[in-house]
């Protein structure tokens, strides 16, 4: 049961009745079977006072959190949590709103305004190309984001051997590898043998 349902089964008449308003659903002839809520609907459902139709809205498209003009953490957080590219718009954040974010979207660290090593760790498990928007590289985040993808290593500002051996065994990005030592050339030949594709 999502967020949005468990908020129906513990609405009030008036609340009910106030997101019934909200969203009267449309149809449009001869293209949808179903109600249609279109993007304009969900922006008048968002600026509502209705909780309800907030929630529906903000579950349907994460980034009209933009639209709320009382952005609590806790819709924030719903946001993030559904479509993590909604940080963009949350206008107070925290940490745990952040790591929410990275953690459903690793490029959602683009829009983080105070990193921590937490933050950018779990933002590079997501995605290891995500690296590129780390302020402060440490080997372990730059560790994390080359096993996740291997082609992070271009993003690497102090590649270590370690690193190169990670990034070149999981997809064999040796041409990123600005020091290419015997280690780290064995070790993309193995990753070629594992994998079953050639070195790019």
């Amino acid at each position: 049961m999502n967020t949005f349902d468990k908020a129906l089964q513990t609405a009030t008449k008036q609340e009910l009745q106030e997101f019934a308003e909200a969203i009267k659903p449309r149809t449009l002839k001869g293209f949808f079977k179903k109600p249609f809520v279109g993007l304009g609907r969900l922006r008048a459902m968002a600026a509502s006072p209705s909780r309800l139709a907030q929630l529906y809205a903000i579950t349907t498209k994460g980034g009209i959190i933009h639209f709320v003009k009382d952005q609590t953490p806790a819709l924030c957080l719903l946001a993030v949590t559904h479509h993590g590219y909604a940080l963009k718009y949350v206008r107070e954040q925290t940490p745990g709103i952040c790591l929410a974010a990275v953690k459903e979207y690793g490029y959602a660290l683009k829009f983080v305004k105070h990193q921590t090593d937490e933050i950018c760790l779990a933002a590079v498990k997501k995605n290891g190309w995500a690296l590129q928007f780390v302020e402060h590289q440490t080997d372990e985040i730059c560790l994390t984001a080359a096993r996740q993808n291997g082609w992070a290593l271009e993003f690497v500002k102090n590649q270590t051997e370690e690193i190169c051996i990670a990034a070149v065994r999981q997809n064999g990005a040796l041409k990123y590898v600005k020091v290419q030592t015997e280690a780290i050339c064995l070790a993309a030949c193995d990753g070629v043998i594992e994998r079953g594709q050639p070195l790019s």
